[in-house]
């Protein structure tokens, strides 16, 4: 039962030390940033748990998320496309993909 929750005692540790360290650590405005930086994971995660729970088995989404953001970047610096451009194509090759 222990072992169950030790991620969250983790997780509490990091957090303790990081602010202990840098006091602008536990900010609001951090927070905000890193949830929005974990937001993508959080969809990815929840795609490939219903998969999982389907009794499937698909790693292709990790390789589908990493060909959108390249051609999103591509996009967005070697041609310089506009941001809804750079944010439909990926998606229309993702859905081609996967």
């Amino acid at each position: 039962m222990m072992l169950r929750y030790s991620t969250l005692g983790v997780v509490a540790l990091v957090t303790l030390v990081f602010t202990i360290i840098n006091p602008a650590f536990l900010t609001w405005d951090n927070a905000r940033d890193l949830m929005c930086s974990s937001s993508i994971l959080l969809v990815m995660t929840l795609g490939i748990s219903v998969c999982l729970a389907a009794e499937g088995f698909d790693i292709s989404a990790g390789m589908t998320a990493s060909l959108a953001g390249v051609v999103a970047a591509v996009l967005l610096i070697w041609f310089e496309a506009p941001v809804w451009i750079a944010i439909f194509v990926p998606l229309i090759v993702g859905a081609l993909v996967g």
